[in-house]
């Protein structure tokens, strides 16, 4: 008897990015003064050099790195709050660091953004139902009862009571100032939420609280979410993918269970290995990275993280390693992954 026929199989749908980050960049003149710039020159920091990435419907992206490696820059590129050097940014195919402002100023309640400080972020002036509802009246036309009653559900649903609104910020903890911004960023539905070092202002018990309330949000809402650390524990917690940054460039990025699993570059190995272990029977990683981190001023070429690396060769300072892919869905900017 003849086997029947194997169907042939379509090809899957492509999913179509909701954020498209195309060789970004940022660099900051930060030359002291006219001498100096006569005898020796500019001094350029490239805050942000040529990163790219995506961001698919619903997904949760950790971008992890030490402090001042540019993940905050990134941030206020993407949500227009600072100028690029270069790059794109595109937005469901539009590239929103083109537009005019006009033709942008819509679109800014698809990607909104939660600031790492919450006091600092919240007009101290205004009462918490105005500070909300101020988002609610701009970007979805709330006016009157609707307003009033649309800014009471949205502190409803981050933890906090209705006779909230009419507080100060002062008048709230830490933890309840972020489920404020939280709340405010919210507001208008957006898209895409990219939420700067959250909870690192707040205590460990806090912590856990409010990245709680950003899982539940999440999954009730289907926003999609930036979610930036240098803590690699909780962007375990949260992120489905992981993009790793180093001195302005990203040097490894994969899916989070396979960075976890199998880090490829070095720098991620060293993070990985200066995380606090829960198991005491656990096997000590010992990689670790030598020196200060990198300020890339005037970059030589090279890798960046050469001078730290414990595995770094000759030819690591000659040529700037490219990002890619080492193993599938995996990509490693470095020569000896």
């Amino acid at each position: 008897m003849r086997a029947a026929p194997v169907a042939a199989t379509p090809d899957l749908p492509r999913i179509t990015p909701l954020l498209a980050v195309e060789d970004l960049s940022k660099t900051f003149d930060i030359t002291p003064g006219l001498v100096d710039r006569m005898m020796h020159g500019p001094r350029m920091l490239h805050a942000v050099d040529g990163i790219s990435f995506t961001v698919n419907p619903g997904e949760t992206l950790g971008l992890v790195g030490e402090s001042g490696c540019g993940k905050s820059t990134t941030a206020r590129l993407i949500t227009r709050l600072i100028s690029s050097t270069g790059g794109r940014v595109l937005l469901r195919g539009q590239d929103v660091l083109a537009m005019p402002q006009r033709e942008f100023a819509p679109l800014r309640k698809s990607m909104q953004i939660v600031f790492q400080d919450p006091f600092s972020s919240l007009n101290p002036r205004k009462r918490v139902g105005q500070i909300v509802g101020r988002s609610l009246a701009i970007h979805m036309g709330l006016r009157g009862a609707a307003l009033a009653e649309r800014t009471i559900e949205c502190l409803v649903a981050v933890g906090l009571s209705p006779d909230h609104v009419y507080r100060y910020p002062h008048e709230f903890s830490g933890g309840q100032r972020q489920r404020i911004a939280i709340a405010r960023a919210l507001a208008p539905e957006p898209e895409l939420l990219i939420a700067d070092e959250p909870v690192s202002a707040l205590d460990v018990s806090v912590q856990a609280q409010v990245l709680n309330l950003l899982r539940s949000l999440k999954e009730q809402r289907h926003f999609s979410m930036i979610f930036i650390s240098h803590n690699l524990s909780v962007v375990e917690y949260l992120a489905d993918s992981i993009a790793v940054m180093y001195a302005g460039k990203i040097v490894e990025a994969a899916p989070a269970e396979q960075l976890f699993a199998k880090p490829l570059h070095p720098y991620t190995q060293a993070l990985l290995a200066a995380r606090s272990e829960p198991d005491p029977h656990a096997p000590v990683r010992r990689v670790e990275a030598k020196g200060e981190p990198t300020i890339p001023i005037n970059p030589k070429p090279g890798c960046r993280f050469a001078s730290r690396c414990p595995i770094a060769i000759a030819e690591c300072s000659q040529a700037d390693p490219p990002l890619e892919a080492k193993e599938p869905s995996h990509e490693v900017a470095c020569i000896r992954a």
